[in-house]
């Protein structure tokens, strides 16, 4: 996790930010009370009090919430539709009910329904930790979120260029095992995919013409062994040209110390 997570997560569980709290409550009191304890918390919650289905949608739709508290049963709205709205919207926001009269098989209902705890109230100590503990699972899951779509983000404009530049390239690990193969190299030696992931150049060498072959894996080992110095590759190059030690001269196993993507360019 970088510095600027990091320093985000912290400012979660030490209070150290204003928290836009979103109170479904019919009750102005309950939901003072409801403020108040988040401040005996350390919090400097920025509240919103609704208790209807128009104006929760309106609240959804016109702000970002950081954390929505929501009383289990109102005369005209509840915590589990609240909670639907929520849903719907796709939104990620940490939701706990509060109720004065909530037994055991409700809340387990309440929590299986997407809501992340729950708080009675005549236990309302409990909430600012609960609180302390919901933001920072969110916060934790947005980053994991941010990291997963920079890596498809990655993964899709590396797969782009892979897939539409002529030159070969091909991964190998260190047992010799072809990983992955793009396109262009599929083209080039003149094989499938299925053909070559999995399989080992040598294990390929009497499906094709050796000296083709042979060529096109000097170069993709080669490229493996990026430390090789300049009189290695030439001994490597003259080995490569007699049949009896063409493949024992390419086992430049001994220069890798792990697997490298490798670019093969024939002329």
């Amino acid at each position: 996790m970088g510095e600027d997570s990091k320093m985000a997560v912290r400012a979660v569980e030490t209070g150290e930010r204003k928290d836009r709290v979103l109170i479904v409550e019919d009750s102005e009191n309950d939901a003072l009370l409801l403020e108040i304890e988040l401040q005996r918390a350390g919090y400097e919650p920025v509240c919103r009090r609704v208790d209807t289905a128009p104006a929760m949608n309106s609240a959804l739709d016109t702000q970002g919430w950081d954390i929505i508290i929501a009383d289990y049963l109102m005369p005209h709205f509840n915590g589990i539709e609240a909670l639907t709205q929520v849903k719907a919207k796709g939104l990620d926001i940490p939701f706990i009910i509060v109720s004065g009269h909530i037994d055991e098989d409700t809340a387990v209902a309440a929590m299986k329904a997407g809501a992340h705890d729950y708080v009675m109230k005549d236990k309302l100590a409990r909430l600012g930790p609960a609180v302390q503990r919901e933001l920072r699972e969110a916060e934790i899951r947005r980053l994991r979120r941010q990291g997963e779509e920079r890596l498809k983000a990655e993964h899709t404009f590396r797969e782009a260029i892979e897939n539409s530049v002529p030159s070969g390239i091909t991964a190998v690990d260190l047992e010799g095992h072809q990983t992955y193969v793009n396109p262009a190299f599929c083209a080039m030696v003149g094989w499938a995919e299925h053909d070559l992931v999995g399989a080992r150049p040598r294990e390929q060498a009497p499906m094709r013409p050796r000296r083709l072959l042979t060529g096109a894996w000097f170069s993709v080992l080669i490229a493996l062994a990026g430390n090789v110095s300049g009189s290695e590759k030439e001994h490597a190059g003259c080995q490569r040209l007699s049949e009896s030690t063409r493949w024992r001269s390419l086992a430049l196993g001994r220069w890798v110390s792990r697997w490298r993507l490798s670019w093969v360019s024939w002329g």
